[in-house]
């Protein structure tokens, strides 16, 4: 389904401050990547990677938008999907493998 670029940038900001994330050394990076965000149409597709020691890469249907460095921007980040307050606690547990994901 089509979604702005402001809305997927307000979620993850959202989910980062309710987890308490220390946003201050990742301000410019954060900003950084919301703004290499794009509107997206259905049928779309973003991809976020990273290895340790690595850049963050954001890509959209397979071109790569942006690379942020620090692993501790990528543990930050990711943990919008990985941490507990995910932004899903359903697509969490199935990323983690959970056999068990909380009852809705």
């Amino acid at each position: 389904r089509p979604v702005s670029r402001d809305v997927i940038a307000t979620a993850a900001d959202t989910v980062l401050q309710r987890q308490a994330v220390a946003i201050g050394p990742l301000q410019a990076r954060l900003e950084r990547l919301n703004a290499a965000y794009r509107d997206v149409a259905a049928g779309d597709r973003y991809q976020l990677c990273h290895a340790p020691g690595a850049d963050t890469r954001l890509s959209l249907n397979g071109e790569e938008l942006i690379r942020i460095p620090g692993d501790d921007f990528a543990v930050a980040y990711f943990g919008i999907w990985l941490r507990d307050g995910a932004l899903s606690e359903d697509l969490r547990s199935a990323l983690l493998g959970d056999p068990s994901p909380p009852a809705a």
